[in-house]
């Protein structure tokens, strides 16, 4: 049986998908081993129009919880890690 698609994911839609599978991130595995924030790099890098409520999505998506729900300390976690990385 093939992966599920992203956008079965909570927080991904058709365009966050598309988005991904266009940098070749297919399963939620592949979320999970590149994470959140290299994918959110590589996407700026190449000009898509993301922000770091992707990085949330994404978050959330890991854990099957809508981004909004995420603890503040995750978030806060995720935000030091975007500024840590930004190019």
């Amino acid at each position: 049986m093939p992966p599920a698609k992203l956008s079965s994911l909570k927080n991904l839609g058709p365009k966050s998908e598309e988005w991904l599978n266009k940098i070749g991130i297919n399963t939620k595995k592949d979320i999970e081993k590149l994470g959140p924030v290299n994918i959110y790099n590589i996407l700026k890098l190449q000009d898509f129009p993301v922000n770091r409520l992707l990085v949330y999505a994404l978050q959330g998506a890991i854990h099957n919880i809508h981004w909004n729900d995420l603890p503040p300390e995750v978030k806060e976690k995720l935000d030091k890690e975007i500024e840590e990385t930004r190019l």
